[in-house]
């Protein structure tokens, strides 16, 4: 099967990128490590080409002296390195050259509604060796593998495949934890509890950058450095969007629960730190691996959580009370239920607050229903 698709492997932090200015740190003369992780520089340059791209202002991809395609009516596909997933694609109308270097001309940029990590890909096996890193600059792919991407990225709606290919991976990191480098644990922190944890080496690049910024703002007095270090680590899963709650990273630890959550509040009103917030959803999906819950319970809870959300008694509880509720309801309706204290436990509430929201919940969808029945 003939190549229609070029997958380009595009670097934020590039020349190109930045719109023509060499990034600072990049620079080979100077030497220097850029402080930031991938994704949180602040520079007005940084990822500037995708930037006017979405905006609609540029509409040309000049990667220097790469050629990708010989005539035009070829697909573009971006994989951007930092958020480690292809972003979009976009159909090559002109090519044009210049002094050795291509140009590729596009009319439209389609933006993924979900960007797709080569992961979950299967139809082109190379992929696989893709997904594990490596210096790769572009590669060419058949049209099924461009449906296939265009499917997973949800752009003409839901995907159930993608939900399914989610959890499996899900599975797959749990069975088979990332081993971090041995330079890269400190405080006296042992391998097994942060492989149980599943710690990987960009959280803990994350934790290793809060931390020092803890020590640089001395915030470490009256404190020690390993409950410093578990605050860090806490807030180095939250800000990559990783569900983890206090008392997980507490136990781990064995530290106290109370000074722990202080020293959590202290980094966070001293360290300008984002924390995207999580929704019940990223709740259900990161715990239902754990609790090997049946794919169909999974969906219909990721259902069932949207409407409590929207309406109802307990919609104004905590996203991980209304996915562990949803993850309850949807296992009973399903006739395959699952123990309240297993539940419990594994989202961190108590099994007395589970039994009441489930309650609740079934009190308000019986008074639903019977006021459908007497309406005139």
């Amino acid at each position: 099967m003939s190549a229609v698709a070029a997958l380009v492997r595009y670097n934020p932090c590039s020349v190109h990128a930045r719109r023509g200015s060499v990034c600072p740190f990049s620079h080979p003369d100077i030497g220097r490590r850029c402080p930031y992780p991938p994704g949180f520089c602040d520079s007005s340059d940084y990822d500037g080409w995708f930037k006017d791209v979405l905006a609609g202002k540029t509409k040309c991809f000049y990667p220097n002296r790469i050629r990708l395609f010989e005539a035009p009516g070829g697909i573009l596909l971006l994989y951007h390195t930092h958020k480690r997933a292809i972003v979009g694609e976009a159909k090559i109308i002109r090519v044009t050259s210049e002094k050795k270097k291509h140009y590729y001309w596009f009319d439209k940029f389609l933006s993924y509604p979900n960007p797709v990590s080569v992961r979950l890909l299967r139809t082109d096996p190379r992929l696989k060796k893709l997904a594990r890193g490596g210096t790769w600059t572009v590669i060419y792919l058949s049209m099924e593998t461009v449906e296939e991407i265009r499917e997973l990225s949800e752009l003409w709606g839901k995907s159930s495949e993608r939900l399914q290919r989610e959890l499996e991976l899900a599975r797959e990191r749990g069975n088979r934890p990332t081993i971090p480098r041995d330079d890269m644990f400190f405080v006296g922190i042992g391998k097994k509890k942060l492989m149980d944890m599943g710690v990987k080496p960009e959280i803990l690049e994350k934790t290793r950058e809060i931390f020092r910024e803890a020590v640089k703002r001395k915030l470490l007095r009256g404190r020690s450095s390993k409950l410093i270090f578990y605050a860090s680590l806490f807030l180095a899963f939250r800000s990559l969007g990783i569900p983890k709650r206090f008392d997980e990273i507490q136990r781990t630890g064995n530290i106290d629960l109370k000074k722990f959550i202080s020293s959590v509040k202290l980094l966070r009103e001293n360290i300008q730190i984002k924390i995207p917030f999580l929704s019940s959803t990223e709740w259900i999906l990161y715990y239902s691996g754990k609790l090997e819950v049946p794919d169909k319970i999974v969906r219909f809870a990721l259902d069932l959580s949207e409407n409590m959300k929207a309406k109802g008694p307990i919609r104004y509880r905590s996203p991980i009370s209304i996915a562990a509720t949803a993850l309850y309801v949807a296992s009973l309706t399903a006739g395959e239920k699952i123990m309240q204290e297993k539940i419990a436990n594994t989202f961190g509430i108590t099994t007395v607050t589970l039994r009441n929201l489930t309650k609740l919940w079934f009190s308000y969808q019986s008074k639903q229903t019977d006021s459908i029945t007497v309406a005139p």
